[in-house]
């Protein structure tokens, strides 16, 4: 391997923050794949990457010398390791043959090469020796061989060196000095095995013989041999069949003795019957007194009927029935009487007066009855259903269920799916990749990746793709009306790592149950031609009326609202730690405190605390290459930050070439119910504020928006 370089310099974040313990990924400058990083000069050790700084804020690393960039706590910085880059031996030939080349480097180059060519000439031919200029007194060439000596030493000791640090820790062991080898563990192992075997059998002889000491062994002459006991055993056995045999033959005889002494009593004459017999003469029985009953019963049905003149006495009601009918009678004409005004009836009809009081009555009832099914219909369809429990997703292997929520209103319904990353890391497919219909796909990943499956109140009807981030990348998903849920693809210079939480959100719609009982309560009343009945119609029209009236004054009490910039705003690098209110047209200049400067939109909360918030972004780098650009929005009330911009999705533009030019847009929404600490009720204003932040070069602002909608449900 090339000689490494070291790199080792203390970090700082914007703010003057100790960047502590902080992770950071280093890159080639021309590249976007992770570089090769060690933790020696020798490079024994490689080091992973992304690394981490330690507690003093210090990164360390070893890498073939060159320009890098670091990507540390969202910002990407420029670095370089070596201080002018590494000199290589060709490096140096070529400087010293452009020095040798120089015009007169040293003084008056003519003189000295005149007086070396004398003290050549005149040198040459001494004792036989054509060149004397080639010879070496005595103690230079032992200096030279002891230089020579002592390179050679150095030489082998670093190699020595690097070797044993390259050799440690292999496979998992941490000195590789104190390995055995195979004939000497085996003759070890044989040692250990038959030291066991002969501690096992002497702990086995003396455990026999404390067994045998401890035992109380019967006389000899009273034990038993096993044919013996066996003859004994088949003896006991055939004197018990016997037994058994004897008893069971003097039981039959027992038993006949009584059956026929039982006979002799019944003088012979069959009285004895069998279980079917029985059942049989029995159901005789039954149907024979069944047929009499009903017999009895119809003739006092004929009996009863006509009598007095009566056609069916079974009509008749009974003295208290006939009072009670009557009692309810006179109430009713009672409070007719009261309701008319005391006028007695006209015949055949009812007064002006009580008429009167039985259209207010009916009116009254509708208008009570049109409350009951508008206060229903909201109940049932206007009411905000929330499921937050995490059965609904079930999280496929590498991943696990950080936190979801579905929340339906009629039939609209929205899905919000937080997974946290538990497996490896995902890297998605570089600029080189191609398809194979000869497509790049750049950040595509091959095959897409299965990350969970929702349950049935979960799927959407049709195939669902929207997108998905974590704090430090994005990509997108697909949702299936199967259940699947797929990661598709993901930002190809950032890797989604394990313990990220993956955020995501779908909307669907299907039909609202709201449908199905308007539609069966959409038929008219009897109508009835006079005959003083109360419609149903009017009750349903007020309903109506009511209803629309009240979504149109909730329409018309939370209007939405949109806001556009189209100046052309340059960001400042003072300005790149930190988030700016950049002015729009008629402003001046940005005031950090001030919510009515810079591009924004006030509005009123609505009654579900819910908006949905939309924000876009068009850009372009006029000074340096690498340039990233951020915009996020900020919630106010009044002069008090709800949301602040770290507490919203933010967006990216990031550039590569000069005057290059990138639009980002991001869709979201600020449920108040869940965040501000209950600061936002409804009706409250509330104002959405864009703000802006450079980490990288300079970059101009083309145009900007945003807009917000209030979610009425």
């Amino acid at each position: 391997m090339s000689m490494l370089d070291q790199y080792h310099e203390t970090w700082w974040l914007p703010g003057g923050r100790l960047a502590a313990c902080s992770i950071a990924k280093v890159y080639p400058l021309d590249s976007n794949m992770l570089a090769d990083l060690y933790a020696d000069q020798c490079g024994s050790q490689r080091l992973p990457n992304p690394l981490r700084t330690d507690e003093r804020g210090v990164l360390h690393f070893w890498a073939m010398p060159g320009k890098y960039w670091v990507h540390i706590d969202g910002r990407t910085y420029p670095i370089t390791v070596g201080e002018q880059g590494c000199v290589t031996p060709t490096d140096l030939d070529q400087k010293l043959a452009e020095h040798v080349q120089a015009d007169d480097p040293h003084g008056n180059r003519a003189a000295a090469n005149a007086a070396l060519l004398h003290h050549s000439s005149c040198t040459k031919g001494v004792h036989g020796i054509i060149d004397t200029a080639l010879l070496e007194t005595k103690d230079g060439a032992q200096r030279r061989a002891n230089e020579a000596v002592e390179q050679a030493m150095q030489m082998v000791r670093q190699a020595v060196d690097c070797h044993a640090a390259q050799t440690k820790n292999v496979h998992g062991i941490c000195d590789t000095a104190a390995l055995e080898t195979v004939n000497g563990a085996q003759a070890k192992a044989n040692q250990a095995v038959a030291a066991a075997q002969l501690v096992a059998e002497e702990s086995a002889r003396s455990a026999v013989r404390e067994e045998l000491d401890g035992l109380q062994l019967p006389d000899p002459e009273n034990l038993e041999t096993r044919d013996g006991a066996q003859a004994k055993a088949n003896a006991a056995r055939d004197a018990a069949i016997e037994a058994v045999t004897r008893y069971a033959a003097e039981g039959d005889a027992t038993l006949a003795r009584r059956i026929e002494a039982l006979e002799d009593e019944d003088g012979g004459g069959g009285a004895w019957e069998t279980p079917a017999g029985a059942q049989d003469k029995a159901d005789e029985a039954r149907g024979a007194a069944e047929e009499t009953a009903q017999r009895l019963v119809d003739e006092h049905s004929t009996k009863t009927t006509d009598v007095h003149g009566i056609a069916d006495t079974t009509a008749l009601a009974t003295s208290d029935q006939v009072e009670a009918g009557d009692a309810a009678l006179q109430e009713q004409i009672d409070a007719l009487k009261e309701s008319g005004g005391g006028g007695e009836p006209a015949p055949g009809g009812v007064t002006e007066e009580q008429a009167k009081a039985l259209a207010d009555a009916a009116r009254d009832e509708a208008v009570a009855t049109a409350a009951d099914a508008l206060k229903a219909h909201v109940d049932a369809c206007h009411t905000l259903e929330v499921d937050a429990a995490s059965e609904g997703v079930v999280a496929e292997e590498g991943w696990a269920v950080d936190l979801v929520e579905r929340r339906s209103l009629g039939g609209s319904h929205t899905a919000f799916i937080r997974l946290k990353r538990t497996g490896d890391g995902i890297q998605s497919k570089d600029e080189t990749f191609v398809n194979a219909d000869g497509l790049h796909e750049e950040g595509n990943l091959v095959p897409d990746l299965l990350i969970a499956k929702v349950g049935e109140k979960w799927r959407p009807p049709q195939t669902y793709l929207t997108s998905a981030h974590t704090s430090y990348g994005s990509g997108s998903v697909r949702v299936h009306p199967t259940g699947e849920v797929y990661l598709l693809d993901w930002a190809r210079n950032n890797v989604l790592q394990t313990n990220h939480t993956l955020r995501f959100e779908y909307e669907w719609l299907t039909k609202s149950p709201c449908e199905e009982s308007s539609a069966e309560g959409d038929g008219g009343g009897s109508g009835g031609g006079g005959t003083g009945e109360v419609e149903e119609a009017p009750a349903a029209e007020v309903t109506r009326e009511a209803l629309s009236d009240e979504l149109s004054r909730l329409v018309a009490s939370y209007p939405s609202a949109y806001s556009v910039s189209t100046r052309e705003t340059p960001t400042a690098k003072a300005a790149s730690v930190r988030w700016v209110a950049w002015p729009v047209e008629g402003q001046k200049k940005a005031v950090a405190g001030d919510p009515a400067v810079g591009l924004s939109v006030t509005l009123r909360v609505p009654p579900s605390l819910k908006l949905r918030v939309a924000t876009s972004m068009r850009a372009s780098n006029k000074v340096a290459e690498l340039s990233q650009a951020h915009q996020a929005v900020e919630v106010w009330k009044g002069e008090t930050v709800v949301l602040a911009a770290g507490d919203t999705p933010s967006m990216t533009a990031s550039f590569v070439r000069l005057n290059e030019t990138d639009s980002v847009s991001r869709c979201f929404h600020v449920d108040f119910s869940q965040v501000g600490d209950g600061q936002v009720q409804a009706g409250d204003e509330v104002t959405l504020r864009v703000v802006n932040q450079t980490t990288l070069g300079e970059v101009l602002l083309l145009e900007r928006d945003v807009a917000a909608e209030s979610l009425l449900a």
